[in-house]
């Protein structure tokens, strides 16, 4: 097959086949070594072929037939009538088909005729006779024939009819282990890596003439990791081979076809169509994929379709060569096309091709809207195209602005501060365009706090934010009235969360109420499920958790899906549901939804989050009867908690380990030594305690420390409380069980 190696393609070679067949198809590009697998396929017979290696000049009726005859004498059989016939009569066809026919069946012995590159006779004289030949076919007869295009024989009635054999590409490509060996035998490239392998493979996708040139590329390379890399298309080599067999034989308009369509991965008609200006691109792709001219179908339809890797490549130097001025406006076509589809990420690398910064900086900024629906894998992709505009990224402060909410959310904050001072940089010279990135540096920057604990940077910058959103609006055109809509939006949850972390319940209700009236405007979900969180919080501190379980179900409507759920991150959701349906009784129900709020946290912690999910889950085990789990899980909340000392979580923590009642063991602070809620009694509140052994009524402890009655019940509960015990009746039991009552027992 190849100059110097021969690849035994035993996986398609059978010494008889199984049942007569009337035709073996050999159907691929060229390079696919066609005429090698019918030579191994007739030569596994043990008997020698009738072979005819066609040539156009051989698509004349009498000459093609005049061969078939004599190459069947060849091999024993008689033809010497069909010949006399043929010579006597050229134009009677039909009657040197039947004694050619009379001559096989006479023969009697099974044969052989290789039709080699019947694709170049194309005349309805030579194939009319030749399928019906098939059509009513010799029960010894096997016609091999080879093609670079479909055959126009009746393949599909002697598939059905089981008379068929096919080879095709997918057939006829390498496998990897054919591939090394070639390349290793023929080229001696045996110290080739499995990565090395891999790569040239997946650049040739098995084409055995890719494969061999790649060979031809490699073999006296120094750097050969470097020139596996580079080989492609338009290697001297491979572009000589391809242009001589493949594109030389095309007309002129499909050539332009091909170099206009080159540009894209994927051939959807349509879009060919609008690459090319002209319609029918699907009949004309069709036609292509009927001449094998390196195209596949990508679906059984065959309405979509691609290039072999390597023959796109080559189209593309063809097309810098010969028209370089197109190539910009044939990217362009394509961005446009992308775009009105919703294809970011192809709209704009298509611009970026085209060399059109202002397009791909416009696309990436009308894009934000994505951003709030989407995973981390969409900042990912943002990066991608950020990468695009060099050094001009930094001066767009929109695209900055996107690009410091990428680094929030992937969690790479050292990076976040270089984006928004780019951004407030790129803006400061335009007063409306101010307000709008101010806006989203504050409320970026008040997630930020979120994330690392930090409650008082959190309050600052939403503040911040807030005190922009509130200021008088610039005009703005109808695309930054919707920016500057979705800012605001961003201010209000941020506000309403920073409100919420601080302990002012009343102000982050109202701003959360706000958030979502808001994105009720834009349809931006991100506000949605935070301003909802929110409200879910609140509405179970105030104890109406079937309120806090309509709103959690509206926060949760914004996240359909695990992309979804990794970039809301909706753990204060679930919760609020948690806290919701433990109170209910439901703790089972409950305990599945803390599982929720854990397994989002693993992905993306935040001790926040963390601390109110472990306090959750004390809370919730202990009702069910676990108070080791309870204990546990209240540790790491409490461990947690330390390490955002101002987020208020001390009151929530300490009615949390009253609630659980821990023994004396279990009670001591790891850093003070004492028992947890003894640092919490004010020296009144110790005053109080020591005389309660005496048996004193109120009124008598009142007498006695010089304050009211009422002072007194505000203390005793205080007391019960904080020693995590149902009555006044089991105070003292308890401080005697903590020490707190000096007394030897």
């Amino acid at each position: 097959m190849l100059a110097n190696h021969l690849i035994e393609r035993s996986d398609l070679v059978a010494a008889e086949p199984a049942h007569p067949v009337a035709l073996a198809a050999i159907v691929a590009p060229a390079g696919y070594g066609k005429t090698t697998v019918a030579a191994q396929t007739v030569a596994a017979t043990g008997r020698p072929p009738a072979w005819l290696a066609l040539e156009p000049a051989d698509d004349d009726p009498v000459r093609f037939w005049a061969y078939v005859a004599a190459a069947l004498d060849s091999v024993g059989v008689n033809t010497a009538d069909a010949i006399q016939r043929l010579a006597a009569a050229p134009d009677s066809i039909g009657d040197v088909i039947n004694a050619l026919r009379t001559a096989i069946e006479a023969y009697g012995a099974p044969v052989d005729l290789v039709l080699d590159d019947l694709h170049v006779i194309t005349d309805d004289a030579v194939m009319g006779p030749l399928g019906d030949l098939l059509r009513h076919p010799i029960p010894t007869l096997r016609i091999v024939a080879t093609s670079r295009s479909e055959l126009a024989l009746p393949v599909g009635r002697l598939r059905a009819q089981g008379l068929l054999q096919e080879a095709r590409v997918s057939d006829l490509a390498f496998a990897p282990g054919d591939a090394a060996t070639l390349l290793a035998t023929t080229f001696s490239l045996d110290d080739l890596d499995a990565d090395e392998l891999e790569l040239v493979y997946q650049r040739t996708e098995g084409w055995p003439v890719g494969l061999y040139l790649a060979g031809i590329s490699l073999r006296d390379q120094p750097d050969r990791a470097e020139s596996i890399v580079r080989f492609a298309g338009d290697r001297r080599h491979l572009s000589e081979y391809l242009q001589t067999e493949v594109l030389d034989d095309l007309d002129a308009d499909t050539r332009a076809f091909a170099l206009a369509t080159s540009i894209v991965g994927i051939l959807d008609p349509d879009l060919c169509d609008h690459l090319t200006g002209h319609p029918g691109s699907l009949a004309r792709l069709r036609r292509l994929l009927d001449s094998n001219v390196f195209i596949n179908a990508i679906d059984e339809s065959a309405t979509t379709f691609r290039y072999h890797p390597l023959f796109q490549e080559h189209l593309g130097s063809m097309l810098q060569e010969l028209h370089p001025e197109l190539i910009p406006e044939f990217h362009g076509r394509a961005s446009t096309w992308f775009e009105a589809r919703g294809d970011n990420d192809r709209a704009i690398m298509h611009a970026a091709r085209a060399g059109d910064l202002d397009r791909v900086a416009a696309l990436i900024t009308a894009s934000w809207m994505s951003y709030a629906t989407a995973g981390p894998g969409a900042f990912t992709a943002l990066e991608g195209w950020v990468r695009l505009l060099g050094d001009r990224a930094g001066r767009e402060p929109q695209v900055a602005m996107l690009m410091a909410w990428g680094m929030l959310n992937l969690g790479r904050y050292d990076e976040l501060d270089q984006w928004t001072h780019a951004a407030q940089r790129a803006a400061e010279n335009d007063a409306g365009l101010t307000r709008l990135i101010e806006m989203q540096v504050g409320a970026v920057r008040s997630h930020l706090g979120r994330h690392r604990g930090d409650i008082g940077e959190m309050v600052v910058a939403a503040e911040h934010a807030l005190l922009h959103a509130a200021m008088d609006a610039t005009p703005f055109g109808p695309e930054a009235d919707s920016l500057l809509a979705g800012a605001i939006g961003s201010a209000l949850a941020a506000g309403a969360a920073a409100a919420f972390w601080a302990g002012d319940l009343s102000l982050a209700h109202d701003r959360a109420l706000m958030a979502v009236n808001q994105a009720g405007v834009t349809g931006e979900p991100s506000t949605v499920v935070i301003g909802y969180t929110y409200l879910a919080l609140i509405a179970v501190e105030r104890g109406d958790f079937d309120e806090a379980m309509a709103h959690a179900d509206q926060a949760l409507k914004c996240v359909p899906d695990a992309a979804a759920e990794q970039f809301h991150r909706p753990t204060l959701v679930h919760v609020a549901r948690a806290r919701s349906l433990r109170h209910g009784g439901r703790l089972a129900e409950a305990l599945a939804a803390i599982e929720t709020a854990e397994r989002i946290e693993e992905r993306s912690p935040e001790q926040l989050h963390q601390a109110i999910v472990a306090i959750e889950r004390s809370l919730v085990v202990h009702g069910m009867g676990d108070r080791t789990a309870a204990r546990t899980a209240l540790r790491a909340a409490r461990s947690t908690a330390d390490t955002c000392p101002d987020a208020r979580l001390d009151p929530l923590l300490r009615t949390t380990e009253n609630a659980i009642r821990f023994t004396v063991a279990d009670a001591v602070n790891a850093e003070t030594g004492m028992p947890i809620g003894v640092r919490e009694l004010t020296d009144k509140e110790h005053a109080v305690l020591a005389l309660l052994p005496h048996g004193l009524g109120r009124r008598e402890l009142a007498a006695q420390l010089h304050v009211s009655e009422n002072t007194i019940k505000t203390h005793l509960t205080s007391i019960r409380h904080k020693l995590g015990v149902p009555g006044r009746g089991d105070v003292v039991e308890r401080a005697r069980q903590l020490g707190l009552l000096g007394e030897t027992r």
